[in-house]
């Protein structure tokens, strides 16, 4: 008997974390923030387990029969819980936050009677409290089992549908112990009809398996409507999409935020490279550039444009080397196969451990990384991670970054708040400026310098430097009308809070 309990709540145990830690990874994608989806799933699971607990703990039912019965359910709802989910994508976020909460609570419950059921059983054999004890101390371990599978194995090898059909298995491996339990209790008759729907269930989830690559497409596809998905490949950091879109032209997405499009590519990569790039070299040359992140490579085919004279060398600190590989495949109308140019070093690693680690110095350091849109995303807008970059840059050196969304309408928040942390950094001379990007609107940057600055440039100088290079969105005249802000921005940035690692208060502007 205790054999049998034993392989039903290490598994509904580890199911149980499998399903937290994948709905955590949906919800972020659709909230916008790993704070709303952990707050919302943990409170919602919480709740559930709460609520199964009472009722199936009160309840006077057959708990063998009762117990398979909630394996068999767990297992089947772990066919469509996913797509559910994405479902809510798109609706107003009061709403997605309530359905986020509501989703989770049903196979909760279901769990939650699992462990005063399986005391029941037990009971039988020990007393009250040592039953207890066994039953929870299970489901305990298999729970720290399914919640380090799930993040560091199941998850980046399978993706999010996939993880949770296996969840599902575990369910039935649970039912499956519970019937032999029944054999062992003599009681062959009631057992082998569960057995019949065992064999039912077990077929609907292969078929499910079977058919899950079209469903998580389908899926996906309903995500980014309007969006024509030509790859979707989930690494051990995050789910990298590549969608065609008739006036975007070719996208990358990352966790379900676009990050370049065709169309916003030359904007953007220009805007985030050439004001901090070109006002170095107006003072001298050759420069050695450090990128953070770009791993689809718009701002080093930016920097390529450059000859060795300008440009001497670029390194690009990349954590996942997917985002790269994929960017190679599809992007090329944005990188035009940059990375052909022998300057061009790739290395894949945290820039994080990279910039504590390295020993080199640089003389433009250009990071280019998704919005922080969580807690750890935020950490690398924070005054930490700004004084680190202060740290390996040469002594006239220029670090910028892209900023998150500048705009009136579509959010200024982090913006600001990028801005006022760059300003409480080592650096003496910080600039923010913005520029229309056709993909996010009006979008932010901000240029922070030990010695030059953007704004003591002279038309001419600008001319000098740029004059051979192939140009498309940026001038001496566009230079200098990027800087100027609007006095609501101004405001807004005076007003903002440092962004720190121990109090990250950077809030998602949702446009990028």
């Amino acid at each position: 008997m205790l054999l049998a309990l034993a392989i039903v709540l290490l598994s509904t145990g580890a199911s149980t974390m499998i399903y937290e830690v994948v709905l955590i990874r949906e919800f972020t994608v659709i909230l916008g923030s790993s704070f709303y989806s952990s707050a919302v799933v943990l409170s919602s699971v919480m709740l559930g387990l709460s609520i199964g607990a009472y009722v199936f703990g009160r309840l006077s039912l057959n708990p063998v029969k009762t117990l398979f019965a909630i394996e068999l359910a767990i297992a089947l709802i772990s066919i469509i819980i996913i797509p559910l989910s994405r479902k809510i994508a798109n609706f107003d976020w009061n709403l997605e936050v309530f359905l986020s909460f509501l989703i989770p609570l049903i196979p909760a419950t279901l769990m939650g009677g699992e462990i005063p059921l399986a005391v029941k059983i037990l009971s039988k054999d020990k007393n009250v409290g040592e039953a207890t004890g066994i039953c929870y101390s299970l489901d305990t371990l298999g729970g720290i089992i399914g919640s380090l599978a799930s993040g560091f194995f199941l998850i980046p090898t399978f993706g999010s549908l996939k993880t949770v059909l296996f969840a599902g298995v575990l369910n039935m491996f649970g039912a499956l112990s519970i019937n032999a339990l029944d054999y062992k209790l003599r009681i062959p008759a009631k057992a082998l009809k569960r057995s019949l729907i065992f064999a039912l269930a077990v077929s609907v989830i292969c078929i499910a398996y079977v058919t899950s690559n079209v469903v998580d497409f389908s899926t996906q596809n309903e995500l980014y409507e309007g969006f024509y998905i030509l790859n979707v490949t989930q690494t051990k950091y995050q789910t990298i999409v590549i969608a065609y879109h008739d006036y975007l032209g070719k996208c990358l997405f990352l966790d379900g935020s676009l990050q370049i499009s065709d169309v916003g590519d030359e904007p953007y990569s220009e805007a985030l490279t050439l004001p901090a790039l070109v006002t170095l070299l107006s003072h001298r040359k050759p420069v050695d550039v450090l990128i953070i992140g770009g791993g689809d490579l718009g701002v080093a085919e930016v920097l390529t444009r450059f000859p060795k004279e300008d440009v001497r060398s670029i390194k690009l600190v990349e954590i996942d080397p997917k985002v790269v590989e994929l960017s190679k495949k599809y992007l090329k109308s944005m990188n035009r196969e940059c990375w052909k140019d022998d300057r061009l070093k790739i290395i894949y690693e945290d820039c994080r451990k990279f910039l504590k680690d390295t020993r080199d110095k640089f003389d433009l350091v250009i990071v280019d990384l998704p919005d922080p849109k969580d807690d750890l995303s935020a950490t690398m807008y924070s005054l930490e991670f700004y004084n680190t970059v202060y740290n390996v840059l040469s002594d006239d050196g220029i670090m910028v970054t892209q900023a998150t969304s500048a705009d009136y309408a579509l959010g200024n928040e982090s913006f600001a708040v990028i801005v006022k942390t760059l300003q409480a950094s080592k650096f003496p001379i910080v600039r923010p400026y913005r520029y229309y990007v056709p993909s996010f609107g009006m979008w932010g940057f901000v240029l922070a310098s030990k010695r030059y600055d953007p704004l003591n440039l002279t038309k001419e100088d600008i001319r000098r430097v740029t004059k051979e290079i192939n140009l498309h969105t940026y001038d001496e005249d566009v230079h200098f009308a990027m800087f100027a802000l609007p006095p609501w921005l101004k405001k807004r940035i005076e007003s903002a809070e440092v962004n720190t690692i121990d109090k990250p208060v950077l809030l998602y502007s949702e446009s990028r």
